[in-house]
């Protein structure tokens, strides 16, 4: 999701207007709240009690073999009382194991073929079929301007599919209360209830994690402003004594306002392209039309005109120290040290702002000035949209703790990855950042006599997916320095979560109440990255080169950054091509789209060219099964030369793992083979941002170094802790929903997952 505001017009109001824009000035707050009022109003329950009380503490990516190596070892105390008193057992994930497609199925007790999340990467479903959305599981509604006055607020949407157990426990009447829980971005407004958007919410900029590195020096900024990971690089140009420059937030008003009437242009010549009748030159001029029209909107597309403010930094007479201005907030700031929050705003109009906060670390004074500045997160006091439900909580909430991160990806793991900040920096940043989630879930706690209460804290997952490299020696990036020095990030991690742990334990009446601490996968190496289209345009069926699933016509000559994946890129899939004669760089598919049989996009999703489905279609549906054997024969024979040892455990059918409404074949989402990896491996960094590298297995020396995406979910199974005994036959985690529901007593349509207490064990 973005967060952008679009203008219906530039003009100013008349002095005859002025009164009308008076009470539009006044009356729109007016509206606006009677709204919410009115919504509740609609939506309140008769509160009641529930058979048993039931809180559920998530911790992303916690992995039951570390839990077992740490409790063994006396780190984990309170965790191994639980699994002394109650319950320690492995939960099931869901295929694939991503976290939002897992916390989906927690969410609604089936696989994603009964929410629709199928990857942290979904497509448009626009002409062409084959670019990748960037509202993967959060779609958004802009807001609108006219006058500068604003008329339509921005709101999220939710993309998640089906009803999640907490809507069920809620409406029947059960206090419910949900802290950070990842997909729950637009915020679900709950009769008596209380919830705080997890993984979803965005940064200011629309996106997950903009960071910006700021330097004196030009020869650290390079050609590309943007970095592979989404980090802006910025050169801050000297005057006098201080150093200034502008930070990049959102897309302009004016210039989305264009970008939407050039694409309004653009699908016009592309509906009237098939319209009956048109001779074979009318088709031509045409598609000439639109070719132009393409090229020009992926050229105006390339270089987005954005919001910004201005950062000044002025180096003070003590040592290591400066005075930076972002906005119109000014601190103090000494070398290797975070800032205090600055609050900083972007202003969209006259009359409209977006508000933010964000840190600085001051890394360098002389003889060059560089500093790293956090993603700039949406304020919890003047959110731009709507983060929780109660809207006005955040506030609240943050008078009571202080400020804290929004974002639903906290970690800054983008800039650790890049080289932007070392390990030093990001850990006390994360620990920070845990520290005070684990301050609001207790706060949350604290609100009210919540029958059924659900936090989730994600610093576990973002800690293994950078830290994972210093406890293999094996790993390619494996530093013994920094392993020494930052080794056991992983356990101080695994120790803050059991520390949380020994908090809630302490609040909870066992006798009244159910308690479950999960976690949503595990985690593996990840020291191999399979480029997954790279092999497909190598290899036909049986092996055939001369016959390649993916048929390309260029060379895939351009370096994908994540901008090309998440701002709605048109030239995803595309070369560059450079005109020397005209002095121009347009755009042009590198795959051969008539001859391509099936492509990748995502973190494991392959998709058939099926005929009637995609634009350019070239799979008949009575050549479907065929084509997926030979991938799937091809795929599953896969060996790493270096090792002698398959890459791939197994590849999965969609149609044969997802059940429900949405495992639906004529559905762009819907993926039709899911690549399950051994560990070791996943799909590699270009690959998954959509270009094509020369070899198939290239080693990850990065330090994203852990994961769990793609690997097989044989692989990645969660963690179940519970205060009372769960024996039941299995335990996963699309499970966990209908035992909740069966807890509470609260009445519920058949689930996919099944309720341990069916089972007669967790509630004698």
């Amino acid at each position: 999701m973005s967060i952008v505001f679009s203008s219906c017009s530039r003009q100013q109001p008349s002095e005859s207007g002025r009164i009308r824009w008076s009470l539009v000035l006044i009356l729109v707050p007016i509206f606006l709240l009677a709204g919410w009022w009115l919504k509740d109003s609609l939506t309140r329950v008769q509160p009641r009690e529930p058979k048993r009380k039931v809180v559920v503490l998530g911790f992303d990516g916690v992995d039951p073999r570390l839990c077992r190596e740490f409790m063994d070892k006396g780190a984990l105390p309170n965790l191994s009382q639980l699994s002394r008193q109650g319950t320690f057992r492995e939960l099931g994930t869901v295929n694939p194991s991503q976290s939002p497609v897992s916390w989906s199925s927690f969410a609604v007790g089936g696989d994603p073929g009964q929410h629709g999340i199928f990857d942290f990467l979904t497509r448009t479903g626009g002409d062409p079929t084959y670019l990748p959305s960037p509202e993967s599981f959060v779609g958004q509604i802009e807001a609108r301007f006219f006058g500068g006055i604003p008329v339509r607020l921005p709101k999220a949407i939710n993309k998640r599919g089906g009803r999640a157990f907490w809507d069920y426990a809620a409406e029947s009447g059960i206090r419910t209360a949900l802290v950070l829980v990842p997909v729950t971005f637009a915020p679900p407004c709950l009769p008596n209830g209380l919830a705080i958007s997890g993984l979803g919410v965005p940064d200011l900029c629309g996106t997950q994690a903009t960071y910006f590195y700021l330097t004196s020096n030009p020869r650290k900024v390079g050609v590309a402003q943007m970095t592979e990971f989404g980090g802006l690089v910025t050169l801050l140009k000297r005057s006098g004594d201080s150093y200034h420059a502008q930070l990049a937030g959102p897309p302009s008003p004016l210039w989305k306002q264009e970008k939407s009437r050039k694409s309004d242009g653009l699908k016009k010549q592309k509906d009237s392209i098939k319209s009956p009748g048109l001779s074979l030159d009318e088709k031509q001029k045409i598609q000439s039309e639109i070719d132009r029209l393409q090229n020009d909107l992926s050229a105006f597309t390339a270089h987005p005109q954005r919001l910004s403010m201005p950062i000044e930094v002025v180096p003070l007479s003590e040592p290591g120290t400066a005075r930076i201005t972002i906005d119109q907030d000014e601190k103090v700031v000494a070398v290797g040290k975070w800032s205090e929050w600055y609050r900083v705003r972007f202003k969209v109009t006259r009359f409209i702002s977006a508000h933010g906060i964000c840190k600085v670390l001051l890394q360098s004074v002389t003889p060059d000035v560089r500093l790293y500045v956090s993603p700039i997160e949406i304020d919890p006091e003047r959110p731009a949209v709507p983060i929780c439900c109660p809207p006005n909580y955040t506030r609240q909430l943050a008078q009571k703790i202080g400020l804290f991160k929004t974002r639903g990806w906290e970690s800054d793991t983008a800039g650790l990855k890049e080289g932007a900040l070392d390990e030093k920096a990001f850990i006390e940043d994360t620990f920070e950042v845990m520290d005070k989630h684990a301050e609001m879930a207790l706060e949350v706690l604290h609100e009210d006599d919540w029958g059924l209460y659900v936090a989730v804290l994600s610093e576990t997952d973002r800690v293994s997916h950078v830290m994972w490299r210093l406890i293999d020696p094996r790993h390619p990036a494996y530093d013994p320095v920094l392993a020494a020095e930052y080794g056991d990030s992983i356990e101080k991690v695994y120790r803050k979560m059991d520390d949380l742990v020994g908090k809630f334990l302490n609040e909870i009446n066992p006798l009244t109440t159910d308690l479950y601490i999960i976690s949503d996968h595990g985690f593996r190496s990840f020291h191999t990255g399979v480029n997954l289209n790279t092999w497909l345009s190598q290899n036909g069926p049986g092996g055939d080169a001369s016959r390649p699933f993916m048929k390309l016509r260029l060379p895939a000559n351009r370096q994908y950054n994540l901008q090309d994946l998440f701002s709605g890129n048109t030239d995803f899939f595309k070369a560059s091509i450079h005109d020397p004669v005209e002095g121009t760089t347009k755009t042009e598919y590198y795959v051969n789209w008539n001859e391509t049989r099936a492509f990748a996009l995502g973190l494991g999703s392959i998709f058939i060219n099926l005929r009637g489905r995609e634009t350019w279609g070239c799979v008949a549906r009575a050549d479907y099964n065929a084509v997926c054997d030979e991938i799937i024969q091809g795929l599953e024979s896969l060996v790493d030369p270096a090792t002698g040892k398959r890459v791939i455990r197994k590849v999965y059918r969609g149609l044969e793992i997802y059940h429900g409404p949405y495992a639906n074949i004529d559905s762009v989402a819907f993926p039709d083979l899911v690549v399950g990896f051994e560990e070791g491996y996943r799909v590699g960094w270009q690959s998954t941002l959509g270009g094509i590298t020369d070899q198939v297995l290239v080693p990850n020396r990065d330090k994203w170094s852990g994961d769990h995406c793609g690997i097989d979910p044989s692989l990645t199974s969660g963690i179940l802790f519970a205060n009372r005994p769960v024996e039941a036959s299995r335990t996963e985690i699309i499970d966990i929903a209908p035992t909740i529901l069966d807890s509470l007593g609260v009445p519920y349509p058949t689930l996919q997952g099944r309720s341990f207490a069916r089972e007669g064990t967790a509630n004698p």
